[in-house]
């Protein structure tokens, strides 16, 4: 009486094995463990992000903020240096 219909069960796991599909390609195979849970948890319970066409001033600014703030951080972090 207490277990799970084992449709449900069935239903997670695929649908983390879809997820985890979508997220590791080519370009994203090197991510370790715990970048690539974070990545899965964020696809599969993370914040549905509004459709930026419905913004309203507010949440432009807001967005702007966080790029120019990320841009910033990105410029502080170090550089490889190749020898051409």
């Amino acid at each position: 009486m207490l277990l799970l219909p084992l449709g449900t069960t069935k239903f997670n796991v695929e649908r983390s094995f879809s997820t985890l599909n979508r997220i590791l390609c080519t370009k994203r195979c090197r991510l370790n463990a715990e970048h690539l849970r974070h990545v899965m948890l964020l696809s599969v319970e993370g914040i549905a992000i509004p459709d930026e066409r419905n913004a309203t001033a507010d949440n432009e600014a807001a967005f702007n903020k966080l790029l120019d703030k990320a841009y910033t951080l990105w410029l502080q972090k170090p550089r490889r240096v190749t020898d051409e």
